[in-house]
């Protein structure tokens, strides 16, 4: 099998990975308040155009696939992955493709969320960035970070708000505790 069947086979993981994640969700999930839906649209108009780039620029741009480039966007893949799946099962009914409240919403402190607040948008950065990888798109990477990272952090703006009004204190303390996307502290008080 040569380098760019490989390649598609990956992509097409990715695709089917990506579908179920974002319009299967669990039916047992409890409904919130929805905010900022305006966002999820602009993330997942943007997150398409990121494949889109990503395939064209592969086919179209990329002459000779460096191979070490699309097995790190692959290890990347499988590490984000394991980081999605390990965020959503520790939220559990409150994990939402949305900014998304509910009424009985417990602020989760354990699992990936002792080490980053938010591992769910770390593991989507790290995906954007993998996919175009795996392709050798190093273009749309520069899309990526030019108009997708943009939306992500919007969003962890606009959650770490809602978050806040929820919580208060507890989140505020949290906030202090806890790093925001990097498991490492930068600023120590």
């Amino acid at each position: 099998m040569n380098e760019r069947k490989i390649i598609w086979v990956i992509f097409i993981i990715l695709i089917i990975e990506r579908i179920i994640e974002t319009f299967l969700p669990d039916k047992n999930k409890q409904k919130g308040e929805v905010s900022s839906k305006w966002l999820f649209y602009c993330m997942l108009v943007s997150g398409i155009l990121i494949y889109i780039c990503a395939i064209s620029e592969f086919i179209f741009l990329v002459k000779k696939i460096n191979i070490f480039i699309t097995i790190i966007g692959s290890v990347l893949i499988i590490f984000r992955i394991i980081l999605k799946v390990w965020a959503v099962k520790t939220l559990g009914k409150f994990w939402s493709i949305q900014i998304e409240i509910r009424e009985d919403q417990k602020l989760i402190k354990e699992g990936p969320y002792k080490y980053v607040r938010h591992p769910s948008y770390l593991s989507t950065m790290i995906e954007v960035t993998a996919g175009p990888l795996i392709f050798n798109s190093y273009y749309t990477i520069l899309f990526v970070w030019l108009v997708y990272i943009p939306f992500l952090i919007t969003r962890i703006y606009l959650e770490e708000k809602e978050l806040l009004k929820k919580f208060g204190k507890e989140y505020e303390e949290y906030r202090r505790s806890v790093p925001l996307l990097l498991p490492i502290k930068i600023f120590k008080k």
